[in-house]
């Protein structure tokens, strides 16, 4: 398991490829697949990077981004 900007990326070796989750409390957890462990990692900060960038969305509309 890796942290990265509060977020936790949890990797997992199946028989062909690597998938990970990037989970935080209250969120669905995205998957992202990749043929090499250093890619799923980058790719799992980037996704991480570019989520940090966007405004946080009314709890309406997401009720699991840690909304009461």
């Amino acid at each position: 398991m890796l942290e990265h900007h509060g977020y936790q990326i949890r990797l997992r070796r199946t028989q062909v490829d690597w998938i990970g989750f990037i989970t935080r409390r209250g969120q669905r957890p995205p998957v992202i697949l990749a043929s090499v462990q250093k890619a799923l990692i980058a790719k799992a900060q980037a996704w991480i990077e570019e989520r940090s960038r966007l405004p946080a969305l009314p709890c309406r509309q997401f009720p699991l981004e840690g909304c009461a």
